[in-house]
């Protein structure tokens, strides 16, 4: 999966030294199993520079050299990164109200200079490598229950401003509620422990296939299947929703020719996983499903169009959408 950490501006303001960077270096960001957070934002880039300041010991010209390289990377990192938002006056130390932050909302965890409080969930950047317990994430298999599901997206979508789930199956009659039942648990997930203002965008996005025979649907098949899966889900989901949440339907048609519309992926401004066997719950044959991290940029192309990670806006193509909302 995908791991938030919140990173000490003191540890970033000695990155400048290639040495001190080397072992952080793609570490974070899309289509790696971290991504670091933004604490405080606003703030956090101004506390980056101001640590550069106050610790650099060098001459004016190599003092001038390092900021330029720390004020690129700090561009870099921002445009991979999530955000935290939380006012924090500038004399405070970032250490203890990054620990607060994390009883309330949690972080995977904090990479800092220090640990006075003997913090569980605390590391030391200076002590960090590939096997160090914390900082060693991987995804494993994943049991295919709704809330097992969810639970291994939530660390994901706790954090990320945009989702957009991909399973070409959602509207097999047979099979809806077990997409059902995890598509609500996934709802709840991203919605929660959010302060007011921090919305997240959710899209689901599936497609007629699961009607077709052998051969591919006409367009007239798939414009009628298409319309009763949307009319379905206005009649049904709504009500079901959890309260205060939205979400948009989006059904797919392959073209002839075209890209088989056929992974499963979860996708967010901030990465993306690829399912293996698909985001149903199942508790028969098939008990759990492998989950890799998306590459960066990664493309699912449906009807002739592409769902990218990072987030696009919404795709034209061969097929039709619809808004629900539950207040």
């Amino acid at each position: 999966m995908i791991y938030e950490f919140a990173v000490d501006p003191a540890v970033v303001a000695t990155w400048h030294e290639r040495e001190r960077y080397r072992f952080f270096k793609g570490k974070f960001g899309l289509g790696r199993p971290r991504v670091l957070s933004i604490f405080p934002d606003p703030g956090w880039a101004r506390r980056v520079l101001s640590d550069f300041d106050k610790g650099f010991a060098g001459s004016p010209s190599d003092r001038q050299d390092a900021r330029k390289r720390l004020e690129v990377l700090l561009v870099q990192l921002d445009a991979e990164a999530s955000r935290r938002r939380r006012a924090v006056a500038n004399e405070q130390p970032w250490l203890p109200e990054a620990e607060v932050e994390h009883g309330q909302r949690p972080f995977h965890r904090l990479l800092s200079t220090s640990n006075p409080r003997n913090n569980a969930d605390v590391l030391l950047a200076d002590d960090v490598d590939e096997v160090t317990p914390g900082w060693h994430v991987e995804c494993g298999p994943v049991r295919r229950t709704a809330d097992a599901i969810a639970a291994a997206l939530a660390p994901m979508l706790r954090f990320a401003r945009e989702v957009k789930l991909v399973d070409p199956y959602f509207g097999a009659p047979k099979t809806y509620d077990r997409w059902l039942n995890t598509l609500l648990r996934v709802l709840e997930v991203a919605h929660e422990r959010r302060r007011p203002g921090e919305g997240v965008s959710v899209e689901f996005h599936t497609s007629v296939e699961w009607a077709r025979d052998k051969e591919p649907l006409s367009d007239a098949e798939a414009e009628r299947v298409a319309a009763h899966m949307l009319r379905t889900c206005r009649d049904q989901l709504p009500r079901k929703l959890p309260a205060g949440t939205a979400l948009t339907v989006a059904v797919w048609s392959e073209k002839v020719g075209g890209e088989q519309f056929h992974n499963r992926f979860v996708l967010t401004n901030v990465g993306g996983v690829l399912i293996g066997t698909g985001l149903d719950a199942h508790e028969g044959a098939l008990p759990t499903t492998t989950w890799s991290c998306c590459p960066e940029s990664s493309t699912c192309t449906v009807g002739g169009s592409s769902i990218r990670t990072p987030t696009s806006s919404r795709p034209e193509g061969a097929g039709s959408a619809s808004s629900l909302r539950r207040r």
